[in-house]
């Protein structure tokens, strides 16, 4: 009985994710968005529910991560491009309460540019501390 029960919720949340890939897909990224000093832009998206439970596997081709510049700053300058970025969720958190918690990541056949400028501040220092996130509400 407990095993047709985990197997019914299993598969409708299989189901609802597959049907669901393109909202799950911007929540992600909006999320990735608010939550550091950049812009992440991707490509398609592919969802594994059981590759490594309890978390979401998510799957983002052609994955580019632009830096906001200080002010005064010219330019945007690229910081990550990557043919594919691997990144476990968990699911409950994202399903539940709205939130992204990501447990990994993996990024494959990328290029880092790291850059400094003539000021000083450099492109990789994308994350925000958890306060600075919660002002952009």
């Amino acid at each position: 009985m407990l095993l047709s029960v985990m197997i019914i919720i299993a598969s409708g949340t299989a189901i609802y994710l597959s049907t669901q890939k393109d909202k799950i897909q911007s929540f992600i990224i909006d999320e990735l968005n608010n939550n550091i000093n950049a812009i992440v832009n991707a490509g398609d998206l592919d969802i594994k529910l059981f590759h490594n439970l309890p978390y979401l596997s998510a799957t983002f081709s052609d994955v580019e991560v632009i830096p906001y510049h200080e002010k005064g700053e010219k330019g945007r300058d690229t910081v990550l491009v990557a043919n594919k970025v691997f990144i476990d969720i968990d699911i409950w958190q994202a399903l539940v309460k709205k939130k992204v918690l990501i447990r990994s990541l993996e990024i494959s056949d990328g290029m880092l540019y790291l850059k400094k400028s003539e000021k000083g501040s450099v492109n990789w220092n994308i994350w925000q501390k958890e306060n600075d996130s919660k002002k952009k509400e």
